[in-house]
């Protein structure tokens, strides 16, 4: 099944969520918030032991926040903005079934987060994890814990 920028795939017993937003993965409000609800609805499968989470392409597993998208967000819209990130990160972190990150690619700011908040990860010669948010004075992917 594919949903615009993220696909889900049954191999056996092995559920695979793929994100596909070609060129680097960059994540939009919308791509946090189908993330979420995927997880959640994972939570209540049974014909499934286990998730793989991964990317599409081989310029990154994830670049993080998609910055057109942040640019243009007004101030006003920073806390449900925040509320559906972390609903994104919860929905990971607490899955009912095991979810393992395998990582083809830098895993950058969110992109960063998506893999800790995985139980497992599992990292190609080409993965690479930073936050460099924080060179320009923001906390970003650091403050999700709540």
């Amino acid at each position: 099944m594919k949903m615009e920028d993220l696909r889900l795939d049954v191999h056996g017993k092995v559920l695979v969520v793929t994100l596909d937003r070609p060129p680097v993965n960059t994540l939009l409000l919308e791509t946090y918030r189908r993330i979420a609800t995927i997880f959640d609805d994972i939570s209540l499968r049974t014909d499934v032991n286990c998730v793989v989470f991964t990317a599409a392409g081989e310029r990154a597993f994830c670049a993080g926040l998609d910055l057109k998208e942040f640019v243009a967000a007004r101030l006003e819209d920073d806390r449900a903005r925040a509320a559906i990130v972390r609903h994104c990160f919860s929905a990971i972190r607490h899955c009912a079934l095991p979810v393992i990150a395998a990582v083809n690619g830098p895993a950058l700011g969110a992109g960063c987060v998506l893999t800790s908040v995985c139980d497992i990860r599992i990292a190609s010669e080409k993965a690479t994890f930073g936050l460099p948010e924080i060179n320009i004075g923001r906390c970003g992917g650091t403050a999700h814990q709540r």
